[in-house]
């Protein structure tokens, strides 16, 4: 047996296998890659080295995909499966393939299996075909659309981009929708920079710092004057109510008109400095 696979091997040429091969698909394996395996199965225990000399001979076949032929294929075949296997190649050479399925080894010329694989799919499609009910294609109608007629200065910015260029393109960017945008923004950024000089004024910071403290507070106004609460900065102070603070009798009315919470801040920021 082992003689008889070493000669067909022998016998095979480059010009047989690639007529054999232009007919399989990339998963499948020809007769002859599938002999070379066995060939060395027959022989003596296959290693990785093996399949990398035998990638070689073979057609884009990598050691990888040669391993896992052998062991999904090649490795379960029986001695009743060679024989079989023997007796297909003495009477139709090379040109076969070999395959499982549920019935079991089977092999068969390449021309059939092909020609079996064509009238399956052939019978899927008529299945397919018979259940399937013939359904009716729809025409759609188009509906004739006219355009309102809009008050341009009504128009967002995109809507006048896409209804007055000659070649609209439609971005990705979001026009604003307000005409009255930059005035609005502006408005709220001069009403932000008025309370933040307020804030600088009745805590008795200077603006600059004001801004530094306000970067560090991630430009967050709530963030700023609770920092400003907790670090026990002061309401502004002039420098002779300062100087109340020095007698009890001035600290009462410094209680009434600045609070006693923002007098007590003071006492303790001046001990601090």
């Amino acid at each position: 047996m082992l003689q008889f696979i070493k000669q067909q091997i022998s016998e095979h040429t480059q010009e047989k296998e690639k007529k054999i091969v232009q007919y399989l698909e990339q998963s499948q394996f020809s007769l002859y890659e599938d002999l070379l395996i066995l060939e060395i199965m027959l022989n003596e225990k296959l290693t990785y080295q093996h399949f990398e000399q035998l990638s070689l001979k073979c057609h884009k076949k990598t050691p990888d995909e040669l391993k896992l032929r052998y062991i999904n294929c090649i490795k379960k075949l029986t001695e009743e499966d060679l024989k079989q296997i023997i007796e297909f190649i003495k009477n139709n050479g090379l040109e076969g393939i070999l395959f499982y399925d549920k019935k079991g080894l089977q092999i068969c010329k390449i021309n059939e299996e092909i020609k079996n694989k064509k009238d399956i799919t052939q019978t899927k499609k008529e299945i397919k075909h018979s259940v399937e009910p013939q359904l009716k294609k729809k025409i759609r109608i188009q509906p004739e659309v006219q355009p309102q007629p809009q008050n341009y200065y009504q128009l967002t910015d995109l809507q006048k981009h896409i209804l007055y260029s000659a070649n609209p393109t439609y971005q990705e960017q979001r026009f604003p929708t307000n005409p009255n945008y930059q005035q609005s923004q502006r408005l709220k950024q001069e009403q932000f920079q008025n309370a933040l000089h307020d804030l600088s004024i009745w805590y008795d910071i200077p603006f600059e710092k004001m801004i530094l403290l306000l970067k560090a507070c991630s430009g967050s106004f709530h963030n700023l004057k609770q920092f400003l609460e907790d670090r026990n900065y002061f309401i502004y102070w002039k420098p002779e109510e300062d100087q109340k603070l020095k007698t009890k009798e001035e600290i009462q009315s410094l209680y009434l008109t600045k609070g006693v919470l923002e007098v007590e801040k003071r006492k303790q920021w001046l001990q601090c400095d």
